[in-house]
């Protein structure tokens, strides 16, 4: 990545279970999505990451904009809500209905919308 420092070697860079743990201690994520005709939209969210899948959960009404635009355009970016330890995961969305999860030892509980629930299949490339 040409200016911004980034090798083209991963020698030395954080493995994956660094940004897997701090995705996984956030209980702020913001989430970006994009309608078909690409008109961005970024909106902070409670979240659940669950690592030993490797995807994000979060609810939301079936006709707020994040989950219209990824029922037209499944693209999805997330990140932790933390500026210092920054962690951004790219991936693909879908919309499913009264998914429930408790984060084990956390006692933290994503609920289910009675209207219905996005969750992003996010994942390290």
């Amino acid at each position: 990545m040409p200016g911004y420092g980034v090798p083209d070697d991963l020698d030395g860079v954080l493995d994956w279970n660094w940004a897997s743990t701090r995705l996984e201690r956030s209980l702020n994520y913001w989430v970006a999505t994009a309608s078909a005709e690409g008109r961005p939209h970024a909106m902070p969210v409670w979240g659940v990451w669950l690592p030993e899948t490797e995807r994000f959960v979060f609810s939301c009404a079936p006709r707020a904009r994040k989950a219209r635009n990824l029922r037209a355009n499944p693209r999805i970016v997330v990140t932790a809500d933390d500026s210092v330890e920054v962690v951004v995961v790219e991936g693909t969305g879908h919309a499913g209905a009264g998914i429930r999860h408790h984060r084990a030892g956390g006692g933290v509980r994503a609920p289910g919308h009675p209207l219905g629930v996005v969750a992003p299949e996010v994942g390290r490339a």
